[in-house]
């Protein structure tokens, strides 16, 4: 019953955590914008197949990136403290409600042309960008539980993760008319608030573990 409840705790942890990262919320305005004259036909294999790249992509990462960690030899606190940055300068942007990241400014006008829009910039990196990633490949290796446990709860978490996003995508339209600008600006500062405390946190326990490696205890 024990192992259970811990079980369970970690999960809604991880859940949490990756939804708030992923924050389907702050991407409506844009994927609204990128997909005003798309047929309605077309619209809910867009979000399927932006949905599904981006929880295969987190899924990759999640049982690779260990492999791609050791190849270039980089340590996972290093990670974390670098991810943890990254984290909180995301977390900073959506604090200010600011409705597009500019670093992914050039892709979305790029992606105004085309029309398969799914792949990127919705996929990558709007859903599966590099906050993310970086949390995946932290959850994994979480030394309070298995390689089993970590992966399952992982993989768990990123599926539900992203069939919440296919609903919110998918009512996307409906959820702006009734929250309305202010509303969403209101959601995505709380996510930021939300992401602040998981990037900070993430930071000090890098921190903490570098320090006692450099100590050698």
């Amino acid at each position: 019953m024990e192992y259970a409840w811990v079980l369970g705790t970690k999960f809604l942890l991880v859940f949490s955590s990756l939804f708030v990262i992923v924050d389907p919320f702050a991407i409506i305005p844009t994927f609204l914008a990128l997909t005003k004259n798309t047929p309605k036909q077309n619209l809910e294999k867009i979000i399927r197949t932006a949905c599904m790249t981006g929880a295969e992509i987190l899924i990759f990462f999640q049982l690779f990136g260990n492999a791609v960690f050791h190849l270039l030899g980089i340590k996972l606190d290093a990670f974390k403290v670098a991810g943890g940055v990254l984290l909180f300068l995301t977390a900073l942007d959506m604090i200010k409600a600011k409705e597009l990241d500019q670093t992914y400014s050039s892709e979305v006008s790029e992606a105004e042309d085309k029309r398969d829009i799914s792949i990127v910039p919705l996929a990558i990196p709007l859903l599966a960008g590099p906050g993310s990633i970086t949390s995946v490949i932290v959850f994994s290796n979480d030394p309070q539980g298995t390689f089993v446990e970590n992966t399952a709860i992982s993989i768990t978490s990123i599926i539900l993760v992203f069939v919440l996003s296919y609903i919110v995508l998918k009512y996307s339209l409906w959820i702006k008319t009734f929250l309305g600008k202010s509303g969403i600006s209101v959601m995505q500062r709380i996510m930021g608030i939300l992401l602040a405390a998981i990037s900070l946190q993430m930071i000090v326990e890098g921190l903490v573990a570098l320090f006692k490696s450099a100590m050698g205890t």
